[in-house]
């Protein structure tokens, strides 16, 4: 059965089922079984089934890989949010509605479906992506290009079904029914019109929830809102941080897994802000701006908002995403209240009222289109500006909660008015005056740990004569991170085209607080191994770039890059590169990479040297290659191999891993390739050797040169083979 409404997107439409039977085949026997499965639908379909719906689909499920890594959040932790335990692609035809739902989701998708078409009938392309964003929660026609804009901005948040937009919806319907129900004077003297308005706009604030698709986020923030409108009928929570912790309450003991969202730790960040950072921050006004009508000061407290919000989330953000959007404090001055206050309504009752009558409709949604085109604009100026956002250091959890001793701090020692009771001597200004110093005295104590944490880490970073190797999991790909000693980095290949770079590359780096690459060497020019550089190139500073120059198969993708960047051709002449202990030789090419066979055979072959320790990093480099290295007489004994092509056939001869006599061995592929890497031989003659073996499909792999020998952990690992001692090998 459909768990929710299928999302559209550009190349696929993704559905939640949740599943009730299996059979092997066609006709066989229906076995039952539990679960949630994700499935992609690729092409287009005739009939897209809704909400509710039961459907039967032949594809094959598989469970998500768990590729982990320092400073990413696994696929599989994902879906688990989303109570997804199987995934899996069919093409349409594979799929059949058998029976149609029944039930509010299922009519709420439909009156959604409908809105779609009414908006898009009214609306050129562009503003009816927006508007469908504001009245259903329907991204998925936005334009990258537009979506990038608003991320930049940091108006990003506007476009997503928020506890703030059902807020306004319910604002908008307790305003309504408060104007009708003062007429009734059993009402308005009795029960309250207040409490009447709110038990009314509970039915409605349901409603929205399932017409924007009822998602994990919108049913979350429904719930908040519904807990506020409770303390509003009960008259019992007229304190908002009281009503706040009730909706955490809920939403907590709905879903468990709501503490590690994302969304709901920005939300409640937030609404913090905003509770306590706002009433401080306005302390600072002057007297004559606080005082003024409230359409006077609406400019100033959006701003103060604004700015509370931002801060209030500020170590989260920079957290999970690296980057803080500083042109979000003046772009939401006039985006915010175009979003609230013009366009969620707007687009909302157009788009209802497009699926009675499109001429009653048309004017609505042609002011909504006008706001629409006003908030791209806005966001593309503001993502325009000069740094409108900055990268940050990921900060620790201990650090995040020192930030906000200091917000919390500075907020306690601007409060005018001190809490608790006023000493006898000494009167209501000292007793002020020492609760203000003590608050901001602990401000500044959380600032200096916040400093003394950075640079300690940093200062460590410094100083160590260790190095680590970490090979990334960038799917069907490689790249590797070099941590070396004195605070060098060197990437080694930048993985596969997508979003590999981004999502992985980056994130580590961001996650080990690493602000530039020192050295960057692309083995060869194929797409798995050079696809990233665009992405990193503009993410971060990057000293130089090493490659063989071998342009058989090289494409805009690494050229337009090289030729931004300080970049030369190696070979194995070239002078090794030298960080304290830690020697990066080149082994390969030999010669000319047109001498080779094959682009892979001219890989550049990497040898790096720390503490006696010798780890290779083969690229793609094959059996002619091998044959060279070994054929050369220099010193090939590691205790690590990255091996060779991924593991294929060609590569891991046997004369090869014979010289090197490798400890351990590293695949670096993707989960489930379709390449059949790696080789069932190779791996048989590594077993036969003795050689323990990690792999990058099953998570990062993280390789630590110290002077007690090499430790190899991480996610690709299994349980380590701790019977043989590190070898160490001469440089």
């Amino acid at each position: 059965m459909l768990h929710e409404g299928p999302e559209e997107r550009p190349d696929r439409t993704r559905l939640y089922v949740d599943l009730v039977g299996t059979a092997t085949a066609p006709g066989a026997r229906i076995l039952p079984v539990e679960g949630r499965l994700r499935l992609d639908l690729y092409g287009r379909a005739k009939e897209v089934p809704l909400a509710g719906d039961w459907v039967r689909v032949w594809a094959r499920p598989r469970a998500l890989d768990d590729a982990g890594f320092p400073g990413g959040t696994t696929r599989r932790a994902l879906a688990a949010r989303r109570g997804v335990s199987l995934v899996a692609s069919a093409p349409p035809e594979h799929l059949v509605v058998i029976r149609s739902g029944g039930g509010l989701g299922v009519i709420a998708e439909r009156l959604r479906t409908r809105v779609h078409h009414a908006i898009d009938r009214a609306l050129a392309p562009e503003p009816a992506s927006l508007v469908r964003a504001f009245a259903t929660g329907d991204r998925s026609a936005i334009p990258d290009e537009l979506d990038q804009a608003f991320q930049a901005s940091g108006l990003s948040h506007l476009l997503a079904v928020s506890g703030l937009n059902l807020a306004i919806v319910a604002g908008i319907f307790v305003f309504l029914l408060g104007a009708m129900l003062k007429r009734s004077e059993v009402i308005a003297l009795g029960f309250s019109v207040r409490r009447a308005a709110a038990l009314l706009a509970m039915p409605a604030v349901v409603f929205y929830t399932f017409l924007v698709g009822a998602s994990p986020s919108a049913v979350r923030s429904a719930l908040m809102v519904l807990a506020l409108l409770v303390g509003q009928l009960s008259a019992r929570l007229r304190e908002t941080w009281s009503a706040l912790a009730l909706a955490v309450i809920v939403m907590v003991a709905w879903d468990p897994a709501t503490l590690g969202d994302v969304s709901f730790q920005l939300s409640f960040a937030a609404v913090a802000g905003l509770l306590r950072l706002q009433p401080a921050l306005m302390t600072l006004v002057p007297d004559r701006v606080r005082t003024a009508p409230t359409w006077q000061r609406w400019p100033v407290d959006i701003f103060l908002a604004t700015v509370a919000a931002t801060v209030g989330t500020m170590p989260l953000v920079g957290r999970h995403f690296g980057r803080v959007a500083w042109a979000g404090l003046l772009a939401n001055l006039p985006a915010g209240p175009l979003s609230s206050l013009v366009l969620v309504p707007l687009s909302l009752l157009g788009g209802l009222l497009g699926t009675v009558s499109a001429t009653l409709a048309q004017p609505i949604l042609w002011l909504a289109g006008g706001a629409a085109e006003v908030l791209a604009w806005l966001a593309q100026a503001f993502a325009g500006l000069p740094g409108a956002s900055f990268e940050i250091p990921q900060p620790t959890i201990l650090e995040c909660v020192l930030f906000y001793g200091i917000t919390f701090g500075v907020a306690a020692g601007l409060a005018e008015v001190p809490d608790g009771p006023v000493a006898l001597s000494g009167g209501p200004t000292r007793v002020a005056g020492a609760k203000r110093r003590r608050a901001l005295g602990f401000a500044a104590a959380c600032a200096i740990a916040i400093l003394l944490s950075y640079a300690g880490g940093q200062w460590a970073r410094r100083h160590t004569q260790d190095a680590t190797w970490v090979q990334l999991p960038v799917g069907q790909g490689d790249a590797a991170v070099l941590e070396l000693p004195e605070g060098r980095t060197v990437l080694v290949d930048v993985g596969p085209p997508g979003d590999a770079a981004e999502r992985v590359i980056l994130a580590y780096l961001r996650h080990r607080r690493i602000p530039r690459i020192d050295l960057v060497v692309l083995t060869h020019p194929h797409a798995d191994h050079v696809g990233g550089l665009p992405t990193l190139a503009a993410a971060i500073p990057i000293g130089e770039v090493w490659w063989n120059g071998d342009r058989r198969e090289s494409t805009d993708v690494l050229l337009q890059p090289l030729a931004q960047l300080p970049n030369r051709i190696v070979t194995a002449s070239t002078t090794p590169y030298r960080a304290g202990e830690a020697i990066l030789r080149v082994l390969s090419p030999r010669r000319s990479p047109e001498g080779y066979a094959t682009v892979n055979d001219a890989s550049v072959v990497l040898s790096l040297e720390v503490h006696g320790q010798r780890v290779l990093l083969m690229g793609d480099a094959e059996a002619d290659a091998e044959a060279q290295l070994v054929a050369s007489g220099i010193p090939l004994q590691a205790v690590a191999v990255k091996l060779g092509h991924h593991g294929s056939r060609t590569s891991s001869t046997e004369p090869f891993l014979a010289k090197a006599q490798p400890e351990w061995a590293v695949y670096s592929l993707g989960a489930g390739n379709h390449f059949g890497f790696p080789s069932r031989i190779v791996d048989e003659r590594l077993k036969r050797m003795g050689v323990q073996v990690a792999r990058t499909d099953r998570g990062a792999v993280i390789g630590k040169l110290s002077k007690l020998g090499l430790e190899v952990t991480g996610a690709g690992v299994g349980v380590p083979d701790r019977s043989r001692p590190p070898t160490p090998t001469s440089p």
